[in-house]
């Protein structure tokens, strides 16, 4: 890092030597699991929380959502992490179904996110705030949102996040149902097969988890 902070990344290898410092004195040889609950940084907060709460660990996941919160509502968009922060914000809440923040996370997503549309790999406000629309039950504006999330990842050629704006669809489908609906079906086995197909394991064993969970459901 040092041999070229003199060139135009400048600003931006000096933020991540921050984080990186921010981080240091917490993270151990074990992980991200002994990172200080009480650390300022909002993406740093944030995508502990996101690995909290894909880990089933949900309570944890929530003692970072208020400063999370409060930077979506307050802090600067144009910040590079902002929609960083804001997927992850809503992906807590995807995992652990757990929509105490969800009012004040739509209202700043909707408000603060949408009109400027900062783009960040992995990241996109159409599948978030499609995942905001599952959890409240409006499931048709949900499928409005995957449709424009799917519009944007086709044109940017983003396979991955393609097959998890299907797989979440899926997910949506299946929220307190019993049975597999034949749509929700389609969708899961496509997704696995792009998940297979892209080496997505974490994904893949998501996917193969729902569709074995659904089938022991079905009467």
């Amino acid at each position: 890092i040092d041999s070229i902070t003199d060139g135009p990344w400048e600003d931006h290898i000096k933020t991540a030597k921050a984080l990186m410092a921010d981080l240091a004195p917490t993270v151990t040889a074990a992980g991200i699991d002994h990172l200080a609950v009480d650390g300022p940084d909002p993406a740093v907060q944030s995508s502990v929380a996101k690995v909290d709460a894909r880990r089933g660990r949900f309570d944890r996941a929530a003692q970072r959502m208020p400063l999370i919160v409060d930077y979506l509502n307050d802090g600067p968009t144009h910040d590079w992490y902002y929609s960083v922060v804001g997927h992850d914000a809503v992906e807590v809440m995807w995992w652990s179904k757990d929509t105490t923040w969800l009012e004040a996370v739509e209202g700043a997503l909707r408000d603060r996110w949408l009109p400027r549309d900062f783009r960040f790999p992995g990241v996109d406000v159409r599948l978030s705030l499609a995942r905001i629309c599952a959890l409240s039950g409006r499931q048709d504006e949900a499928c409005e949102w995957f449709a424009q999330a799917r519009e944007v990842f086709r044109d940017q050629r983003a396979r991955p996040m393609s097959a998890i704006a299907d797989f979440d669809e899926a997910r949506m489908m299946l929220l307190g149902d019993a049975t597999l609906p034949p749509a929700a079906e389609n969708l899961l086995r496509g997704a696995l097969a792009q998940f297979i197909a892209l080496d997505m394991d974490g994904w893949r064993a998501r996917a193969t988890d729902l569709l074995a969970t659904s089938f022991a459901k079905q009467p």
